[in-house]
C-alpha cells in the first residue's frame, strides 16, 4: 500500500488484474489524483480528524485519501457514491466501526468543496487561502479559509509540495518564480517530440472520426512538435522511423547548443533509453557513438534500441572504458537527479526531495564526473545535463568539477519549467539544466 512506502510511491505500479477496463481506467485515475496531491488531500483531511493523518493506521489514510481526491479533483463521481463506497470499504477492509469515522471525515471534506461540476471557480490561483489550484488553470472556491495562514506554508499546501521543498525554491529562485514553477508542477503534460532531423514530414493535425485532435501541431520551440492525443498512430510512426521521437523541448536545447562542435568521439554515459543518444547521433553524424548505462534494465533496453544501428555502439561500461580511454572528445553525462525541473511529468518525486536525498544525489553526480574523467581526450568536454532546479545539483557540482579536475565552464543554461495548467500543450516544457566543461590543455 502505498500509505505505508510513502514518500516512495509510484502511480504507475497499479495492480488492476480482476477490473474491467472502465473500472481499471477510473482506479488508475483515483490512485493518479492521490499521488499528485498527496499533501493537499492531507492537509484538508487534518482539518476533520482529531489526529494527523499521516499518524493514522496505514488503511485508513488510504481509503481517506482516496475519497478525498475523488470528492475534490473529480468532479464527475458523485460525491454519495464516494461516500457509499469508501464507508463500505472501510467496514469490509478495516473493522465495522470504522465506517462512522470514514463517513463523517469524508462529509467535511465535500461539504468544504462543494459537489458537482456547478461549483465555484475563480478564472486562476492566485494563493488564497480558500482556494486550490486546479490542473485546467482554475481555481476551486473553498466554503472557508482553511489553508495555512504563512504564504510558503499555504502554496505548499495548494500545490502538493514539502515546505522545506519550496523554502529551497523562494531561496534560490525567488518567490514569484518559486510559485510559478509550483503551479506548473499541476499542468497536465503534453508528448512532445524532436523533430528537428525528421526526414519525412509527420502527421499533420486532424480530427479523428470520434472528432479529437490527432496528429502533431508545432510546439513553440523550433524542431519540436506536440504529439495530439497520442495513441496507435503515434506508436506506428515511432515504430516505423528512427529519424522521430519522444523527447521534451527543454531536454532538445543542451545538445543544440553544441552543435558547432566537430567531435570525433562522443560518448553518452548515462544513456537510460537512448533519447539523447539519438540526438547526439543525429547532430554529429560523422562521429563514434558509444552509449551505456549502469542500471542493468535500462542498458538492456538501450541496447535494443540501438541492435540494428551502425552508428551507435551501446556497450558494458569496462569494455567502453577499455575502448575509449582517453579518447573522448565529448562525453554526455545526463545524470541522476532529483528530477525537480519534471514534477509535472514525475509528481510523486517531490516527496521525495529532502536533504538526505540531494546530499545522495551529489555525491554520485560528483563521481560521476570523476569516473568519467580518464576518458576525456587532450581538450575534450563534458556536458553536464540534469533535469533539477536545485544550484547544488547544478552550478554546485559544476563549480566542484572545476576545482577537483582542472575543468572550465565554457557554456551553461538553465531553463525552468514553462507552461501553466490549462495552457496551449505548444509552451510546455519542463525544467533542465546543463554546462559545457572543458578539459584545460
Amino acid at each position: 500500500m502505498r500509505a505505508r512506502s510513502f514518500p516512495e510511491i509510484n502511480s504507475g505500479d497499479l495492480d488492476e488484474s480482476g477490473l474491467a477496463p472502465r473500472d481499471g481506467a477510473l482506479a488508475h485515475a483515483i490512485v493518479d489524483a492521490v499521488c499528485r496531491h498527496w499533501l493537499t488531500l492531507g492537509c484538508l483531511l487534518d482539518r476533520f480528524t482529531k489526529q494527523p493523518t499521516s499518524e493514522l493506521e496505514y488503511v485508513m489514510q488510504g481509503v481517506l485519501l482516496c475519497g478525498a481526491a475523488q470528492l475534490v479533483y473529480m468532479d464527475r463521481v458523485p460525491a454519495h457514491a464516494v461516500l457509499d463506497t469508501s464507508v463500505e470499504w472501510a467496514k469490509r477492509r478495516i473493522r465495522p466501526g470504522a465506517g462512522g469515522m470514514v463517513n463523517a471525515v469524508l462529509r467535511r471534506v465535500a461539504e468544504a468543496v462543494g459537489a458537482g461540476e456547478s461549483r465555484p471557480r475563480r478564472p486562476e490561483w492566485t494563493n488564497q487561502r480558500d482556494e486550490l489550484p486546479m490542473r485546467d488553470g482554475s481555481a476551486l472556491v473553498l466554503n472557508s479559509p482553511i489553508l495555512p495562514e504563512l504564504v510558503t506554508h499555504r502554496m505548499a499546501a495548494a500545490t502538493s509540495h514539502p515546505v522545506g521543498l519550496l523554502r529551497r525554491w523562494v531561496s534560490q529562485l525567488g518567490a514569484e518564480p518559486a510559485q510559478l514553477v509550483a503551479h506548473h508542477s499541476m499542468a497536465s503534460a503534453p508528448v512532445i517530440l524532436n523533430t528537428e532531423f525528421a526526414r519525412a514530414p509527420v502527421p499533420e493535425l486532424t480530427t479523428s472520426d470520434d472528432g479529437d485532435p490527432v496528429g502533431c501541431s508545432p510546439h513553440s520551440v523550433p524542431g519540436c512538435q506536440v504529439a495530439n492525443s497520442p495513441g496507435s498512430w503515434l506508436a506506428e510512426l515511432l515504430g516505423s522511423r528512427g529519424d522521430v521521437w519522444v523527447q521534451d523541448a527543454a531536454s532538445v536545447l543542451a545538445i543544440r547548443s553544441l552543435a558547432d562542435l566537430r567531435p570525433r568521439v562522443v560518448l553518452d554515459l548515462c544513456a537510460g533509453q537512448g533519447t539523447k543518444t539519438r540526438q547526439l547521433a543525429a547532430t554529429f553524424a560523422d562521429a563514434e557513438i558509444w552509449a551505456t548505462d549502469p542500471d542493468a534494465g535500462r542498458f538492456a533496453t538501450l541496447s535494443m534500441a540501438f541492435a540494428n544501428s551502425n552508428h551507435v555502439r551501446v556497450v558494458a561500461r569496462a569494455a567502453l572504458t577499455e575502448a575509449t580511454l582517453a579518447r573522448a572528445d565529448l562525453i554526455l553525462l545526463d545524470v541522476p537527479c532529483s528530477n525537480t525541473g519534471v514534477l509535472a511529468r514525475r509528481p510523486e518525486a517531490k516527496y521525495r526531495c529532502g536533504p538526505e536525498q540531494l546530499d545522495r544525489l551529489v555525491a554520485i553526480q560528483r563521481q560521476i564526473i570523476a569516473d568519467a574523467m580518464p576518458l576525456l581526450a587532450a581538450g575534450g568536454s563534458i556536458l553536464y545535463s540534469t533535469c533539477s532546479l536545485d544550484d547544488d545539483e547544478n552550478s554546485g557540482v559544476v563549480n566542484h568539477a572545476e576545482r577537483a579536475h582542472d575543468l572550465k565552464v565554457s557554456r551553461s543554461s538553465r531553463v525552468l519549467p514553462g507552461g501553466p495548467p490549462g495552457g496551449e500543450p505548444s509552451g510546455y516544457h519542463d525544467g533542465a539544466y546543463s554546462a559545457l566543461l572543458t578539459k584545460r590543455s
